[in-house]
């Protein structure tokens, strides 16, 4: 394996081993089979159900409400068990599952043996594409695969010395619907439809429905074309073949987060069919030319290099072909970002709100991939619209409101069927933790515009709730009832372990940072104070700083009570370290690392990339040698010790593993380097070389982008700095700022133009 390629010597058995291609909009994994290939596809707004799930089970407000304050109440009285009973409450059906689309099979023999030799195949970074070469009977055959974002198809190039038969044919876990079209030896057309309910694999007495009345469930559509210079055969099938084009789209009925999709698949078939069309018309060579154009516009623009350690440097610029591969197309990246195979994926492959979707785009700004964010932006605009009724509904409240799970629905409520614990299925702040995405883009030099049109409503509204939920008793601001995702505390003098408890770190550090961020956004554009900001500046001097406790740790809840976990995966507490910045004191920072030390560094692998950013923001250069020790071992294929969910480390195709796989480790891990590199957190300072490891005693880097929109070039050996390179891509970056490395510091003015800086300048 070299950097820019992932290259293997033999094809992938197995889901793990397959290489992702993708646009946004479709995903591929290729298995790069020399007799039979399989490329498997996903089309990203394929997904079961309707928002009709949501809106059908929706909890009234006449139970929700009296819950709630039944909760509150209970949780300020330490009656931990009811406060848990009263939010089960709220508690509605589960949000709906990203579906895989099916498979792509071609079949390609000669009839004389088919010996297969010299096998070899790579996904390509630097080109965004899959290569296979190899010799049958001693003839060279050569495929190259690609998704391209401009013509939103797929492409297979099949070039071959001998002359071969080829076959194509598509299968699906999902239900074929009747077609009067039939294939043809150049044309191949199918439609099938979604489940109307699919519930998540951890709910196995819920099984899947199959409704077929009109808006339960949408319908894709697979159209392939192909071109060659053999001989048609029957079906989709050709002789004698040299040289072959084979271009395939995908569409389904989708037809807006909050409307029913279309039942009947004629438009998505019409759809995936021109594009079929048009990319066999403009030739192999176009098209390919088209997507390497416009994919190294976006990979081009960091270059990371790291001698002696390759694989570290590889799997930087793979979280940016995922990046790119993944997220430029009509909805953000899953769990599994745009690849996933199983019907009933582990945990729906939908969004988890109360870490992963965000960790998805924690590393686009650094990596100046900032259009990959925009589906987000989009994704939260229709969570606000459906959370807004969400929030009135199940609180009384003002604003928007999303929780634990969501979906392409713009699921909003509760999960859990009113049976789930609250550690998981109760979490009101995955609304506050979205809005960080837009208050970065707004931090890396974005218009004022954007911060007018796109920006505000949304931060204003989940601020809005947040002002609504959050009370003030005896003059301080509190939650109850108050979870830390996932995590749970054992009372004094209790052996239970309860979920539910006042004021958690989390809770009250995001509540903090988006009200800063409100008004300092609200002021930037020279936007008048209003309820919701006059308000926010009241609130905030009550929210309580977070201070050392227990065995001198920052403690998950206000009332410090023993962890049931000492080891969790999640370090919610530690969210105003990073990705936040509420966490700045020297005291405060020291309870951090020590919090840190206490949960351990072995953990899943979304957690090590995230412990991997914290450490780094400490400029813990030991501690960040021994969390890339971790990401980088090899992750268990199967289910084996008792440990198997809490081991993260890398699949033969450097998916990162929860396990399973999580697509958040892979890119998480883009902005754990990039933190390594440059920190741009305090306002005006730029941070170099921060927390350098021992393990990358010499390097370079080009093209970080660190706030507010300055573009970092920088080189180091033997572990010191070499030369530094800033220069401003935005208005707000032309200005003086201060460059920062080790304790010493230089003024720049990026006003007059690119600043080159030497380790003398530091002096």
């Amino acid at each position: 394996m070299t950097r820019q390629h992932l290259a293997h010597s033999g094809p992938a058995s197995q889901w793990l081993e397959a290489l992702p291609l993708g646009n946004g909009s479709l995903g591929a994994m290729v298995f790069g089979g020399p007799l039979r290939e399989r490329i498997a596809l996903n089309e990203a707004t394929l997904w079961s159900g309707s928002p009709r799930n949501e809106r059908e089970a929706a909890i009234p407000a006449e139970v929700a409400q009296p819950a709630i304050s039944d909760a509150r109440k209970a949780t300020l009285e330490r009656r931990f068990a009811d406060a848990t009973a009263a939010v089960q409450k709220l508690q509605s059906r589960y949000s709906q599952c990203f579906l895989p689309l099916g498979d792509l099979e071609l079949e390609l023999k000669t009839g004389d043996g088919d010996k297969v030799a010299d096998y070899a195949r790579a996904l390509d970074l630097d080109r965004g594409l899959h290569t296979a070469s190899y010799t049958l009977n001693g003839a060279k055959v050569r495929w190259t695969t690609l998704v391209s974002h401009p013509d939103n198809v797929l492409q297979v190039v099949i070039e071959s010395d001998v002359a071969v038969d080829i076959s194509a044919s598509f299968k699906s876990q999902l239900r074929s619907v009747d077609l009067v079209e039939a294939s043809t030896p150049r044309r191949l057309v199918r439609a099938v439809r979604a489940p109307s309910d699919c519930p998540p694999p951890h709910e196995p007495e819920e099984g899947v429905t199959w409704s077929n009345a009109p808006g339960d469930a949408m319908r894709a559509a697979v159209v392939v074309g192909w071109t060659h210079d053999g001989q048609d055969g029957e079906g989709m099938s050709a002789t004698d073949v040299r040289s072959l084009t084979l271009v395939l789209a995908a569409a389904t009925t989708f037809n807006g987060a909050r409307e029913l999709p279309w039942s009947d698949p004629a438009s998505a078939i019409a759809a995936a069919a021109a594009r079929v069309d048009a990319g066999l018309a403009a030739g192999a060579a176009a098209v390919t030319s088209r997507h390497e154009t416009d994919y190294s516009a976006l990979f081009s623009r960091v270059t990371l290099s790291l001698p002696g350690r390759a694989l570290d440097s590889t799997l930087f610029d793979y979280g940016r072909y995922l990046l790119i591969a993944g997220s430029r197309g009509p909805i953000p990246m899953t769990l599994q970002g745009l690849w996933n195979h199983h019907l009933r994926a582990p945990w729906s492959s939908n969004y988890t709100t109360n870490i992963n979707l965000q960790m998805n785009y924690w590393g686009a700004h650094a990596a100046s991939l900032p259009e990959t964010a925009d589906t987000l932006f989009d994704f939260i605009d229709d969570l606000a619209a459906a959370g807004s009724e969400t929030a009135r509904r199940l609180y009384g409240a003002n604003g928007w409101v999303a929780h634990h799970n969501a979906d392409i629905w713009a699921y909003t409520s509760p999960v859990g069927l009113g049976r789930a614990s609250p550690q998981w299925a109760f979490w009101p702040f995955a609304g506050a933790w979205l809005c960080f995405a837009l208050v970065e883009h707004v931090r890396h030099g974005a218009s004022p515009e954007f911060v007018k049109t796109r920006a505000l409503p949304a931060i204003r509204g989940a601020m809005s709730f947040l002002l609504d939920w959050v009370v003030v008793v005896d003059g301080v601001a509190t939650t109850a009832p108050s979870t830390s995702p996932e995590n749970t505390f054992i009372p004094d003098g209790s052996e239970q372990s309860f979920a539910v408890g006042r004021s958690s770190t989390c809770d009250l550090a995001l509540t903090a940072e988006l009200g800063q961020a409100l008004l300092d956004l609200t002021a930037a554009v020279g936007l008048p104070d209003d309820e919701v900001t006059m308000s926010t500046r009241k609130l905030l001097p009550t929210i309580p700083k977070a201070v050392a406790g227990r065995d001198g740790l920052v403690p998950e809840w206000a009332d410090d009570d023993p962890q049931a976990e000492p080891l969790h995966r999640h370090i919610s507490h530690l969210v105003g370290l990073y990705p936040g910045t509420t966490l700045r004191e020297p005291e405060q920072l020291k309870a951090a690392a020590a919090s840190l030390d206490d949960r351990g560094d072995d953990s899943t692998g979304w957690s090590l990339v995230w412990k991997l950013a914290a450490r780094a923001r400490l400029r813990d250069n030991a501690a960040v040698d021994r969390l890339l020790e971790l990401i980088f071992r090899d992750a268990d294929m199967e289910e084996g010790d008792e440990d198997f969910e809490q081991r993260g480390g890398l699949y033969p195709n450097l998916f990162s593993a929860h396990p399973p796989f999580q697509i958040d480790g892979n890119l998480g891990y883009v902005a754990g380097v990039a933190e390594v590199l440059v920190q741009s957190h305090e306002d005006g300072i730029i941070v170099l070389a921060a927390a350098l490891p021992a393990a990358w005693p010499s390097g370079s880097v080009k093209g970080l982008v660190a706030r507010p929109g300055v573009t970092v070039d920088l080189a180091w050996e033997a572990g010191k700095l070499v030369e530094a390179s800033l220069s401003a891509q935005s208005d707000a970056a032309r200005r003086q700022l201060q460059v920062q490395y080790g304790s010493a510091r230089a003024s720049v003015d990026l006003g007059a133009g690119p600043v080159t800086l030497r380790v003398a300048d530091f002096a």
